[in-house]
């Protein structure tokens, strides 16, 4: 069981910063690709960014982890900083919830 736990965190980890480097890699590959390809790559990028946030606003939301007075600001930041801020919520909900020695420094 403990097991499965980490794998969901880690794979919630790399969906938190998957938007951002799709995101480069996307400012990368217009430099070299044609407007066909790179206009569907963007396409599905943008939609799996958006999938990404959709699932962290609804965890933000139901999650024990985020105190009840937060859940509605942490929605609203996630809807507005979506790219930016995936990381810091997995990084102090998700990741530090699994480990709670790590949020001691420990």
């Amino acid at each position: 069981m403990q097991r499965n736990h980490a794998a969901v965190v880690l794979a919630a980890g790399i969906a938190a910063f998957a938007p951002l480097g799709l995101f480069v890699l996307a400012f990368v590959l217009m430099q070299f690709m044609s407007p066909g390809p790179f206009g569907a790559f963007a396409r599905w990028s943008l939609i799996a960014m958006w999938i990404i946030v959709f699932a962290y606003i609804v965890y933000a939301l139901f999650s024990s982890a985020v105190p009840g007075l937060q859940k509605i600001f942490w929605a609203f930041v996630l809807l507005v900083g979506n790219i930016l801020v995936l990381p810091l919520f997995w990084f102090f909900y998700v990741w530090r919830k699994a480990h709670p020695l790590s949020s001691r420094g420990i």
